[in-house]
């Protein structure tokens, strides 16, 4: 699964093995570094595994797409100026998340798409 998050909206999709996209859901909101929009995350993940009846030993992880750089092990934000998300961390994704997490640039996310 992966989720693109910016500043007015919150996108998931999920691909199979192949990388075929399966299924989307889009949510329009603001997006800061609160408990309520990580929380929002987790939720649209879970709308988006359960409207399309996955299983969760379907999902090998969630990728999350930020406009901000990320460390090279996919940890943690160092430079996040457009969303002011330095030093956000993927156990605060995980926190919601019942998955693997990983951060990654957005920009890289297209283009490994």
């Amino acid at each position: 699964v992966g989720v693109d998050v910016t500043a007015d909206h919150l996108t998931a999709v999920a691909v199979d093995l192949t990388g075929s996209v399966i299924g989307t859901r889009r949510m329009c909101r603001s997006f800061a570094r609160s408990e309520a929009d990580l929380r929002a995350v987790g939720e649209l993940v879970s709308e988006l595994v359960e409207g399309k009846e996955l299983r969760p030993e379907q999902i090998l992880g969630v990728g999350i797409g930020l406009p901000a750089l990320v460390t090279a092990d996919n940890r943690e934000v160092f430079y996040g100026k457009i969303l002011q998300i330095d030093g956000t961390t993927r156990e605060e994704f995980a926190a919601y998340l019942p998955y693997p997490v990983a951060l990654v640039n957005d920009a890289n996310a297209a283009g490994f798409a």
